[in-house]
């Protein structure tokens, strides 16, 4: 069984649950909405305990750059993110630009289906 495991970054949080918004991610608009990370079929993600408490009954898990770290030692160890998703180097840049991202309001959420 696969699983998605995506960030998305917003500055308002109630657009994760507003259709429109998302019709708009979909159409190429993101200044609602922006995908930060992306990784495909990889359980070991879940492995994070802020996300693993929560996947199963939460649709959006607001991370901080701790659970950042965690998902990047776990990146790090596993030679499966070095795939064509740059999963690694996409996670390096969300942890190196985390502070500024926050200081400009950008909120992090993950997203887990399977």
């Amino acid at each position: 069984m696969g699983m998605d495991f995506s960030i998305y970054r917003v500055k308002d949080a109630r657009v994760l649950n507003d259709q429109v918004a998302w019709d708009e991610y979909f159409r190429g608009d993101e200044t609602k909405i922006q995908e930060a990370y992306y990784a495909r079929k990889f359980w070991e993600l879940v492995k994070v305990p802020k996300i693993h408490d929560h996947y199963q009954d939460e649709e959006w898990i607001q991370i901080d750059k701790d659970d950042v770290k965690q998902l990047l030692e776990i990146a790090c160890y596993n030679r499966d993110y070095w795939d064509s998703f740059k999963s690694v180097p996409d996670l390096c840049e969300l942890y190196d630009t985390w502070d500024e991202q926050t200081e400009e309001g950008w909120k992090f959420f993950a997203s887990v289906s399977y």
